[in-house]
Order: structure tokens, then sequence, then C-alpha cells
């Protein structure tokens, strides 16, 4: 009934696993953490969860019996797994992670990167990443799931998560792509975001059984008709978001 409600639980395992990690960060780096013995520890991190992740896929791939959302949610659940599972989410959060320590350090030394302010070094990348991230999800958009990916992860791991990434790590040093994007509604919005993937899918579920059966993924020919009913289900979930 309300779809995103599955990925919670996964993002706790995520909490879960990063104190576990800077744990070791305090460890293996001391008190005196340079940038680069830090990053190199993440980047180590981030190795280790992937060969896990592999291990994952050859210890846990369920077998092939009514295996696919032909079957039903179980069947789909069947098709899904290993390839969403919380060890090989936390290499897609680990992005984050890495993105936060690199816009730390470029603040430590922001004197030192005045000159690549000045000739709008950090408005160009972030501009091409944030483009890219777009331009990437709209050229894949009607390749199968799991197709460009590293261990068949959802999502195009790591491709499009280095794209965000980046694009978050440079964007407070901007001169005006960061001021552009924290404008007004955007501010508004994540402020209630998380309220929005709550409550998007309720609508969704409600208006897709209830109203317009043909509102499933390409299910609409109708542009118009597609464009009316998702106008409709995006302000309900604002609406609602804002409410809770």
């Amino acid at each position: 009934i309300n779809g995103p409600l599955w990925s919670i639980s996964f993002e706790v395992f995520c909490y879960v696993l990063m104190p576990i990690f800077m744990y070791g960060l305090f460890k293996l780096c001391g008190r005196k953490r340079s940038f680069l013995k830090s990053l190199l520890y993440w980047i180590s991190v981030l190795v280790i969860i992937i060969i896990m992740n592999q291990l994952v896929h050859i210890f846990f791939t369920p077998n092939n019996i009514n295996r696919g959302w032909d079957y039903g949610d179980i069947g789909g659940a069947k098709y899904w797994m290993p390839n969403y599972n919380p060890i090989g989410f936390f290499a897609q959060f680990s992005f984050g992670i890495i993105a936060a320590g690199i816009t730390t350090s470029l603040y430590i030394n922001s004197d030192k990167l005045l000159k690549f302010k000045r000739v709008f070094l950090f408005d160009i990348i972030g501009l091409i990443t944030l483009t890219g991230s777009f331009l990437l999800l709209w050229f894949m958009k009607y390749e199968p799931e799991f197709s460009l990916s590293l261990q068949n992860q959802p999502f195009f791991f790591p491709f499009y998560q280095l794209l965000i990434a980046t694009t978050l790590a440079v964007l407070p040093h901007t001169n005006f792509v960061g001021k552009a994007l924290d404008n007004r509604f955007f501010r508004y919005t994540a402020k209630v975001s998380f309220g929005l993937y709550l409550w998007h899918y309720i609508f969704i579920f409600i208006v897709s059984i209830l109203f317009v059966r043909n509102y499933q993924q390409m299910g609409m020919a109708d542009f118009k008709a597609w464009l009316e009913v998702s106008a409709f289900i995006i302000i309900s979930a604002y609406i609602t978001a804002n409410l809770s």
C-alpha cells in the first residue's frame, strides 16, 4: 500500500553501520585525522562493502522458481533480492559520507581555494555533474532495471551516486549555482521532504486503485491526462506533508 516504507529499514541499517565504521576511522587514523587518511579510509570501507555485497550475491540469491513480478509481490521480492539489500545500500550511503568529508575539507582550506572560486570552477563542476545526473536518468529511462550498474545494484550505481555526491560536495562553495538551488520553494520542499517521501505513494496507490486504473508505470498514453493526475497527486502530497 505504501511502497517507500520498505526502504526505511534499509536506512536504519545504514545508521547502524555508520557509527561502527566511524569508530574504525577514529581508531585507525588517530586523533589527527588528515583529510587524505580519512578519504583513503572511507574508500577502503567502500571496497569492503562491495566485497561483502558480492558475498551476499553468492550466498543469498534466491532460486528461479516463481521469481519475478509476474508471480506477485513474493515473486517480485525474489527478483529484487539480492540486488536490493542493506549491505549494498550502504555502499551508496558511503558516497554521502565521502561528499560530506570533501565539502568540509574545502571549507577548512577555503582561503587557499579562493582563486578557483573566482574563476567559477566550483560552479562549472556543479553544473556539469547536476546536468549529468539528469541526462543519465533521461537516457536510461527505457533501459531495463539494474542495467548500467555495479553488482546489479539499483539507481545506476555508482555513476548516479558519484554525480550527485560531487554536486553536493561543491555546491556550498559555488558563487551562484548553490544560491539558485537554495531558492524558497526548494528550501520548503527540503523541509517537508520526508513527509513527501512517506505520503506521496499512498496517493498514487489510492488514485491508481479507485479512480484512474491505468495510472501505472508506462500505463497512460495521454500526456495531458497523466500531467493532470500527477499534479493532483503532487499537490495532495505537499498539503499532507505540510500538515504532518
